[in-house]
């Protein structure tokens, strides 16, 4: 069932580049509700092929020649998980603009979608280590952590404790082990500790920081070491 789930998504997105949201409807359940991303100004929700018609339109209204392209669709059980990018040109200035989208499809029925909801814009940082940056959206994310993730043989990142910092904040305290490509360098001997802070809203994680270095990230924070 889920991997006939993800087809059903692929075909939606086929469908869309093909004939835009006429095309894209048959793939939805005449009673879907749509939940827009948390910074999203108009409605919370949208319901049925109306609402279908409308967030589509919100979409796309404000672009000439706006298209969206799928980076990839992932089985995650009994919902599907789709990272991308949307572009075109802004109307009236014919400025380019490409942002990244991330979807998850969390209802299916009938070979149809009945629920789905936009993934909120996270923000991603290295703050420190070998390749410090900032990123913005799922997509960027994922690269970013390939990239870092690619520089080591075997490494292994254990979770020491979670701290709760108020409402919207959780310090995760994290023990890296590994070695690095080509170098033969042990993080391990270094007794590398670091410290991630999550920063979450409405159930979602909206931006996250990774800190190598422990004393930093406390610093950073204005917290006792």
């Amino acid at each position: 069932m889920p991997q006939e789930n993800v087809e059903i998504v692929r075909r939606g997105f086929d469908a869309f580049v093909a004939g835009g949201e006429a095309g894209v409807r048959a793939s939805f359940g005449s009673d879907v509700v749509l939940y827009p991303f948390p910074e999203w100004v108009e409605q919370s929700e949208y319901r049925g092929h109306d609402g279908l018609r409308a967030h589509v339109g919100r979409w796309t209204e404000n672009f000439d020649d706006f298209s969206i392209e799928v980076a990839e669709l992932r089985d995650a059980g009994d919902k599907v998980v789709v990272l991308g990018e949307t572009g075109g040109r802004i109307k009236g200035s014919g400025v380019p603009i490409r942002q990244p989208v991330g979807i998850v499809y969390t209802g299916f029925r009938d070979g149809h979608i009945t629920e789905g909801y936009h993934l909120p814009e996270i923000g991603f940082e290295f703050a420190d280590g070998p390749m410090p940056g900032n990123w913005s959206g799922p997509v960027a994310m994922r690269d970013a952590w390939r990239e870092a993730l690619g520089a080591f043989e075997g490494l292994d990142a254990t979770v020491e404790q979670y701290v709760p910092l108020d409402g919207e904040r959780v310090l995760v305290f994290m023990h890296n082990r590994g070695r690095g490509k080509g170098s033969g360098f042990e993080l391990g001997q270094l007794d590398n500790r670091g410290a991630n802070p999550f920063h979450i809203r409405d159930g979602k994680v909206t931006k996250l920081v990774l800190y190598w270095n422990r004393e930093r990230a406390l610093q950073a924070l204005g917290l006792p070491e």
